[in-house]
């Protein structure tokens, strides 16, 4: 008997998720009811913070109603809890990463820091650095020494995201055009001529 209730619940969000995919929004609001309270104590777990946790459970469920298929085969390869919880878990993870990296201002990297690079390279990289626009170099900053997908980079400083992978690309171009400075030759400078 506790087998067939366990099994009617499953095939219950299973009827859910195919009612939600038919865009009803009472079925949604069922099946947060009957699944929300176990999606954020994973998120919770995940998180340890219950704000973080609640965003997560909204972003999830937004994901539900968004994606949910307007049907489920019964033999489907993925059973219904089981994809709730994996969506659950992977909106957690996603806001855990996002935080972490919110938390670490961009590390500009010092050119000056011993055995790094080559005192000739690094002049020759600062001076590259320097040519740049400021906004061109904020962007690459933010870039490659945060790891910030573009669209994170463009929520940070208030610019769509179009016009950060514009930044990032001519950034790049301009790096690679950049011409090499060279030193004056030290001492006798007019003497070989």
């Amino acid at each position: 008997m506790a087998g067939t209730s366990s099994q009617s619940g499953v095939e219950g969000l299973a009827g859910l998720l195919e009612r939600i995919g038919k865009k009803e929004q009472e079925a949604l609001a069922e099946l947060y009811d009957r699944t929300g309270r176990l999606l954020f104590g994973l998120a919770s777990k995940v998180l340890d913070d219950a704000e973080a946790a609640a965003q997560a459970l909204l972003d999830t469920y937004t994901h539900i109603w968004r994606h949910s298929p307007a049907s489920t085969a019964p033999d489907a390869p993925v059973q219904p809890l089981d994809w709730l919880v994996k969506t659950a878990r992977t909106y957690a993870v996603a806001r855990l990463v996002s935080s972490r990296r919110r938390r670490q201002p961009p590390a500009t990297p010092s050119l000056d820091a011993p055995g790094t690079v080559a005192p000739a390279e690094q002049k020759v990289a600062r001076f590259q650095l320097e040519a740049l626009a400021p906004m061109q170099r904020e962007v690459l900053n933010w870039a490659y020494f945060s790891g910030l997908s573009a669209d994170e980079i463009a929520g940070r400083i208030g610019t769509p995201v179009g016009a950060v992978r514009a930044h990032v690309r001519m950034g790049l171009n301009r790096l690679g055009k950049t011409p090499e400075i060279h030193e004056p030759a030290t001492g006798d400078e007019g003497a070989a001529s």
